[in-house]
């Protein structure tokens, strides 16, 4: 069970609202339960106050369930709604339809793979940082997608679909490097990469990936959270078994990382949260 602790709150924006409701006089603990405990959003919870101790409350738009307990929003796996639907592919098309949330993606094969072209919305409330926005904000997983963090071994990922291993993106790295140089144009789109000393860092395009600078997430071990490179680079999440560093016994996780012009498989230690990009099984 998952609880909607202080610390995920900057992770996602919307969430900001379960504390400031407060202010509108919703901290009387003389609630009474109206038997219709339906809201729309997250954000629309109210307070978990003691008189709603136990109380669940069901969130149409995410089709999930939460239950106050102790204070604080517990996420109920059994309550999610979502759990188990397919996902639909239309080859004619080249779409990916993920029944959990209803959002369609664009697909392209490259090689002999067939990858996501945009990168993954879904808000997995497994996950405790809850797949956050880049700077807390929820137009930007619009814009970019969520990340989400590269220590979770649990594939996010739609039925059907996997999560991408390092030998899927050296593939993909080499499918790029026979049609352009640098290769990283290739992977990237046309628009939204800032400019690099005067010089335009927007990709050609060429596979049809149309990669964007959505940058990535840090936080160091006191929860201190950094977001870095929105608009120079970005970091797609790899499913590689992670490795335990010989120097601190750290655990290693292999990315992909995407910097102006530059790209690579890469190995990192600490808590890093990227995109995804899924690949069709």
């Amino acid at each position: 069970m998952m609880s909607l602790s202080r610390s995920m709150l900057p992770f996602i924006g919307a969430l900001a609202a379960l504390t400031a409701l407060a202010a509108c006089g919703d901290d009387d603990e003389s609630f009474a339960p109206s038997g219709k405990n339906v809201v729309k959003t997250v954000a629309d919870l109210p307070k978990c106050v003691a008189a709603r101790e136990g109380e669940v409350y069901f969130v149409e738009d995410d089709e999930v369930s939460f239950k106050c307990e102790n204070g604080e929003w517990s996420y109920q796996y059994s309550g999610d709604k979502r759990r188990g639907r397919d996902s639909e592919y239309d080859s004619v098309t080249g779409t990916l339809t993920d029944q959990r949330d209803n959002r369609t993606y664009r697909t392209v094969k490259i090689g002999d793979r067939i990858w996501m072209a945009e990168n993954l919305k879904y808000r997995d409330y497994t996950l405790n940082e809850l797949a956050p926005c880049y700077e807390g904000k929820e137009e930007n997983c619009d814009k970019y997608g969520r990340l989400y963090p590269l220590a979770n071994r649990l594939s996010v990922c739609p039925k059907g679909w996997r999560l991408p291993d390092s030998s899927d993106f050296r593939s993909l790295f080499a499918s790029a490097k026979e049609v352009r140089s640098p290769a990283a144009m290739a992977l990237k789109a046309v628009d939204g990469w800032a400019d690099y000393k005067g010089e335009s860092m927007n990709g050609t395009d060429d596979l049809g990936f149309s990669l964007l600078p959505g940058g990535y997430m840090y936080e160091d071990s006191l929860g201190n959270v950094e977001y870095r490179d929105e608009g120079v680079g970005t970091m797609l999440v790899d499913n590689d078994p992670l490795i335990i560093s010989v120097l601190g016994g750290k655990a290693s996780f292999y990315l992909a990382k995407f910097v102006c012009n530059q790209m690579d498989v890469i190995i990192h230690d600490g808590i890093y949260y990227g995109y995804v990009r899924c690949v069709k099984d």
